[in-house]
């Protein structure tokens, strides 16, 4: 009888450890992949306005910043036959679409190789039937 309390014992009190963790915790966070970047887009580098103003209703005239709009885009460069993820402001977008990915690169001197996430396959564009 007296071993039976023992053992109840012990056990409520090896449960209340693992309950409140008294042990040490296997879990390990990664923080290698963790990467603080600029908030700047990666083909023109344009950053934020620091000379922005706030008016007020009486006129005041008080300094703020405006933020660039980013976007992260994942867009197939087909010179190169990969996709490239990468961070860009939606004015360096619109340029894209007008000028191609290659040539707004080349333009600001940008290698898109560093940007590079796959070697893959051309996405699929449907080409008009001709009857």
């Amino acid at each position: 009888m007296k071993y039976i309390i023992i053992a109840v014992i012990f056990s409520a009190l090896l449960a209340l450890s693992h309950s409140f963790s008294f042990t040490t915790s296997k879990v390990q966070v990664n923080r290698n992949n963790l990467v603080m970047r600029e908030r700047k887009c990666d083909i023109t580098s344009a950053r934020k306005n620091s000379k922005a103003m706030s008016v007020s209703k009486s006129n005041r005239h008080t300094h703020r910043t405006q933020e660039v709009n980013l976007q992260t885009k994942k867009l197939f460069w087909t010179e190169g036959n990969t996709f490239v993820r990468i961070r860009i402001s939606t004015k360096t977008l619109k340029t894209i679409q007008k000028n191609g990915l290659h040539a707004t690169a080349t333009k600001y001197g940008i290698d898109l190789k560093k940007f590079a996430i796959s070697g893959g396959v051309a996405p699929k564009v449907e080409e008009p039937v001709s009857a």
